[in-house]
């Protein structure tokens, strides 16, 4: 059997439910909170594949993997990214803040207060970062874990390039 099969077969072995990468099929990940059973798509060519995650929430990567056959050589590329509801969710969190600060600041009674656009600017921008900040980091402890799972997955280490995003 050709690495490439192996390789397929035994993600195909791994996915539970059969889901496209989409917006509503990560709401639907998200309802049904099962930590242990992977959703996602096989190609012969790679595959996409995710799961709910306890530790991190709606913030779980989903991983890509692809495969390559240049000249009788087979490469593997493996990374991941935030899911689509994660990712918009903490783009609105960081967006909240942001605006909570600057245009709330208007009843506070602080330097930045007196028609200081830059330094509301400023404040708000900090103050925006630490819910994003946060969720990159629960999101990746998570990544490096199932990264490092898929790794095990690869048979006689073909692997040509790890990377998350």
């Amino acid at each position: 059997m050709d690495l490439e099969t192996e390789i397929v077969k035994k993600v195909r072995k791994k996915i539970h439910y059969k889901r496209s990468d989409t917006f509503s099929n990560h709401i639907k990940t998200i309802l049904q909170i099962d930590p242990l059973k992977y959703s996602g798509t096989v190609r012969d060519s790679g595959f996409v594949i995710w799961r709910y995650s306890r530790k991190c929430g709606i913030f779980y990567p989903v991983i890509h993997g692809e495969i390559t056959n240049k000249e009788g050589k087979t490469g593997f590329s493996l990374y991941a990214r935030l899911n689509i509801v994660g990712f918009i969710f903490s783009a609105l969190s960081g967006a909240t803040f942001f605006l909570s600060w600057v245009l709330g600041s208007q009843s506070f009674a602080t330097p930045y207060s007196l028609g200081n656009w830059p330094g509301k600017i400023g404040i708000g921008l900090l103050f925006g970062s630490i819910p994003v900040l946060s969720i990159r980091m629960m999101y990746g402890f998570v990544k490096r874990r199932e990264l490092g799972e898929f790794v095990g997955v690869i048979p006689a280490n073909p692997v040509k390039s790890l990377r998350g995003d």
